[in-house]
């Protein structure tokens, strides 16, 4: 896939046309500063203006630098709203990094031959520094006891079945597939597809060479042509009567509230699709959580990884929990839902939704502070989750009687909220609330 077509195609992430924003340069220049220890920034920017005495070689490392790290970053359009996405950028951050050392050594190479005694003594302290920078990081980079995400995994391909399709939607699935089958030789029976790039003709050739025995409805799949959730709808009724098939996580598109052609049933860190008419059974969730999520539970919420890319992971783990969470709250009942949502936020404290559907069933109990604090909890995790803030300024109102503070939920809830109506609604409530302040 080109640079220029990510983002632009019907299925994708939508970054083309998503407006720019400076808050992953911001993410970027910050990481960095830190992850430089901040003395290892300073240096560098110090080698940029010793090297200005050779015009090339400082135009040609600042202009490399520039476009490898903060223009690519910026050019992702991503926010790095919680860690799951901040755990993604990050990963753009490794190539920029190795212009560091060299203005780095270039500093050091200036301070040491200068003239001055003090300065020059002083200078041979920084030696120092990229120890410092190993001491400070070492619980980031160190990962040779870190096996949370290949035990993921592991734990994906347990709960598949054999000749089963895997539908995955970003790195979850498919890195840790591709490792699973390509680095390890094991489960090369799952078929692995990935629902963004099915529009392109030159995937859809690999998975027709890749996978000759599987029947899919690639025509089907055509640029611009489809809607995420028309697409899972092909995959619903055309691939899941027909073979296993699982996806990583739901998703708006793969979703009981807008997709009645499939069910929706937890196994493990995936969801299995199913046949619209077959029901999850109570038994079948007890014994789900009983004998899949409790036994890991306690090793799960043990963790306490310094480094985005675990933390990530143990945030995939706490989003599938959510998932039984809501299947549970359907089949059996607000406490065990609840007791999920609670098990998930131990898992990873930066999931919103599972804070947020918390929240949710301590206001249908009229418990309100607890719902204020959850609903804190969750735009604390996820700014940009929407629903915390209508219900905050319900709260703000009855709660804290605090009319200013539910006007400004509303405004930031009618600013994310998708639906024009749901726009509407919110802005008669601000008009009528600024019509009466306390």
């Amino acid at each position: 896939m080109l640079r220029r077509e990510y983002g632009t195609l019907s299925l994708s992430a939508g970054v083309g046309v998503n407006p720019f924003t400076i808050s992953p340069l911001i993410f970027y220049l910050i990481s960095s500063f830190w992850q430089f220890a901040a003395v290892g920034a300073i240096l560098a920017l110090l080698g940029i203006i010793a090297l200005y005495q050779n015009k090339k070689a400082f135009i040609f490392l600042l202009l490399a630098y520039l476009f490898i790290g903060p223009v690519f970053v910026f050019l992702t359009k991503t926010s790095p709203d919680n860690v799951g996405i901040a755990g993604g950028i990050e990963r753009f951050f490794l190539a920029s990094h190795v212009f560091f050392p060299i203005w780095i050594a270039i500093s050091f190479q200036m301070l040491i031959t200068n003239k001055l005694k003090l300065l020059k003594y002083a200078t041979y302290l920084l030696l120092f520094v990229p120890i410092l920078l190993l001491i400070l990081n070492f619980e980031k980079v160190n990962q040779s006891k870190n096996f949370l995400y290949e035990e993921m995994g592991q734990k994906m391909f347990e709960v598949m079945p054999e000749n089963s399709l895997l539908v995955t939607f970003g790195d979850k699935g498919t890195m840790i597939a591709r490792y699973f089958q390509a680095g390890l030789g094991q489960r090369r029976d799952v078929i692995l597809v990935n629902f963004h790039w099915l529009p392109t003709p030159w995937y859809k050739e690999n998975l027709k060479r890749q996978y000759p025995n599987f029947s899919f409805p690639y025509d089907k799949y055509q640029h611009m042509k489809l809607s995420s959730i028309e697409a899972a709808k092909i995959i619903c009724l055309e691939v899941v009567p027909n073979i296993p098939t699982f996806i990583e996580d739901r998703t708006n598109f793969f979703n009981p509230l807008t997709d009645k052609s499939c069910s929706y049933h937890p196994q493990g860190p995936l969801i299995r699709l199913d046949l619209p008419d077959k029901k999850t059974t109570n038994d079948e969730l007890e014994a789900q959580d009983h004998d899949y999520w409790q036994p890991l539970q306690q090793k799960l919420k043990e963790e306490n990884p310094k480094d985005l890319r675990s933390k990530r992971v143990l945030l995939e783990y706490s989003n599938a929990k959510t998932s039984l969470g809501i299947l549970l709250g359907t089949i059996v009942g607000n406490q065990a839902a609840l007791n999920a949502y609670l098990e998930a936020y131990e898992i990873s404290n930066y999931n919103g939704t599972a804070a947020h559907l918390t929240a949710e069933i301590y206001l249908s109990k009229n418990d309100f502070q607890q719902a204020w604090e959850w609903e804190q909890k969750a735009i604390g995790a996820e700014p940009k989750l929407a629903e915390p803030y209508n219900n905050l300024g319900v709260l703000a109102i009855r709660l804290k009687q605090d009319n200013k503070a539910a006007i400004s939920y509303f405004r930031k809830y009618s600013s994310l909220a998708i639906s024009s109506n749901e726009k509407q609604r919110v802005l008669k409530i601000i008009t009528e609330l600024e019509k009466s302040p306390k």
